[in-house]
């Protein structure tokens, strides 16, 4: 970023809304169970980030064919795409450490009011018999596990799916391969055991992860981790979704403005889940400042050969792409 430029990268100011977001992670003025909410909302918004904003800036930087199109600037801040990524990664890298920090942090709180999340390190005899004997008759019997070598392809990974990664060590051989299990977002995610006054919980993706050797057989399991993809998003928004009032159409139409492109102050656009979308509409109608709210459009997962975009459905049924604005808006002239 120039040093005399009096604006703020948009990307880099998004990160510091959900720095925000982040810090009352830990506030002590907000209730825990909200504390641990708004963690999750951190991660969801940062999901959201990556799959839309890095996922065009990461294609517009390798998409770039000569050294002209790698000087293309943006606007504002006169920062080029790859420049704009170089400075979203450690910001990010320093956001991730203070989210590990603020978990663990809740984690400590929650053990002191009885909901103790499990340790899969330091277990007893006794507790280690009764994940076991959990694993096998409530998780193992619908896990799917995937053999990646010559005569099986590496499969595909679902966007944000939780994913278990083996390496294999093939008996009689010096050869490795590749085990992949899918934790499906269709399991339940939180396993919970009420005991002596005490409630443990455990991850599904931790449960999975301790008890590899059983999916795969101890003598073969090398290395294990999970992964999650996280891809690029289409955004298709509902031109007529969108509340616009009255005089603000009549002022566009007069001007011959495109309303999609004209400066809009005090408001907000959420993400959230398909299936939490209605309830989160119903909470925002709840406030004056809400009553128009609305549900716009919705992200899917963009077409890798393309990349991501963000496209408006007009009112006469058509699509269109809708772009970022390039210089400023001329009025008609009359």
């Amino acid at each position: 970023m120039k040093e005399d430029t009096i604006f703020i990268n948009r990307e880099l100011s998004w990160l510091d809304f959900n720095r925000r977001v982040l810090v009352l992670g830990k506030d002590k003025n907000v209730p825990l169970a909200e504390q641990v909410k708004f963690l999750a909302i951190y991660g969801s918004n940062l999901d959201e980030f990556f799959m839309v904003r890095v996922g065009s800036l990461q294609e517009r930087a390798n998409l770039a064919r000569s050294q002209k199109d790698k000087d293309k600037r943006e606007n504002k801040t006169n920062m080029t795409a790859e420049e704009q990524l170089n400075a979203i990664m450690p910001k990010v890298a320093h956001l991730q450490e203070d989210c590990d920090k603020y978990y663990e942090k809740a984690l400590e709180n929650l053990d002191a009011c009885g909901y103790k999340k499990v340790n899969f390190d330091a277990m007893d005899k006794e507790q280690e018999r009764f994940w076991k004997k959990y694993f096998q008759n409530e998780l193992f019997p619908i896990l799917s596990p995937q053999i990646v070598d010559n005569r099986h392809p590496f499969p595909f990974l679902r966007n944000k799916e939780i994913y278990l990664g083996v390496l294999l060590h093939e008996k009689h051989t010096s050869e490795h391969t590749l085990g992949i299990v899918p934790i499906s977002s269709q399991m339940e995610r939180m396993h919970f055991v009420r005991k002596d006054n005490e409630t443990c919980f455990a991850l599904t993706e931790e449960l999975v992860l301790h008890y590899a050797a059983l999916i795969f057989g101890k003598e073969n399991v090398q290395e294990k981790c999970l992964f999650r993809v996280t891809r690029n998003a289409d955004i298709t928004v509902d031109e007529d979704a969108i509340p616009v009032k009255d005089a603000v159409l009549g002022a566009c139409e007069m001007l011959g403005y495109d309303v999609m492109q004209v400066a809009n102050e005090g408001k907000m656009v959420c993400v959230v889940a398909a299936d939490e979308s209605e309830a989160a509409l119903a909470a925002m109608r709840k406030s004056p400042y809400g009553a128009d709210a609305a549900i716009i459009g919705r992200v899917t997962e963009a077409d890798p050969a393309r990349g991501p975009k963000v496209f408006l459905r007009t009112a006469f049924g058509s699509t269109r792409i809708l772009d970022m604005l390039v210089g400023e808006q001329l009025p008609r002239i009359c």
